[in-house]
């Protein structure tokens, strides 16, 4: 049950994670801030429904030395809906925000434009993994769905980490914006 709930947890805080960044994007509003509140309570509901369907029920065989297991697939189906329904929310606030902020006539150098950018990506790459993600628990066998768990994993993971690569891009940004604009003055 532990693995269950600590894979929950980093989904549901990637998820909040994903959604925050939106909402900075957008200028922290607060219609957005109450869809986040819905999507991660959908979310939520979810994470219990399948410990309790799914964790819980859990069994040991002594004869043949193995946990007995059965994923609940209504629960499965539905918290990949709600990663869906964050990354899709997400993508959303993040196209709203650009086109907001005059959409490509924004100042490409500039805070919002790179925000956005940065959400996009984050949005569209979730988005794209969690499409693909549904159809394989669907299709694949077990050993294939074990596979696209890792590497959901592992792309939350690029996801996350790339937020320290982008903040390098700002700065570096910054410094050469800061550079050009004092050497305009000298």
């Amino acid at each position: 049950m532990g693995q269950g709930l600590t894979f929950h947890m980093f989904v549901t805080v990637f998820d909040a994670y994903m959604l925050y960044k939106s909402n900075l994007a957008l200028g922290k509003s607060f219609m957005f801030t109450v869809v986040t509140c819905l999507c991660l309570v959908y979310r939520m509901g979810w994470v219990a429904a399948d410990i309790a369907l799914t964790f819980l029920p859990v069994s040991w065989d002594p004869a043949q030395q193995l946990c007995l297991f059965k994923q609940d697939p209504l629960a499965a189906l539905n918290y990949t809906i709600a990663d869906v329904l964050a990354d899709l929310v997400s993508s959303a606030a993040t196209m709203a925000a650009f086109s907001r902020q005059g959409g490509f006539e924004m100042d490409m150098y500039g805070l919002s434009f790179q925000l956005v950018k940065e959400a996009a990506l984050r949005s569209l790459v979730c988005l794209g993994m969690d499409v693909f993600f549904v159809v394989v628990v669907f299709r694949w066998s077990s050993a294939g769905q074990n596979v696209a768990y890792a590497v959901q994993n592992l792309i939350y993971l690029k996801v996350i980490n790339m937020e320290l690569w982008w903040k390098e891009v700002r700065e570096n940004q910054h410094l050469t914006l800061a550079k050009a604009s004092s050497e305009l003055y000298i």
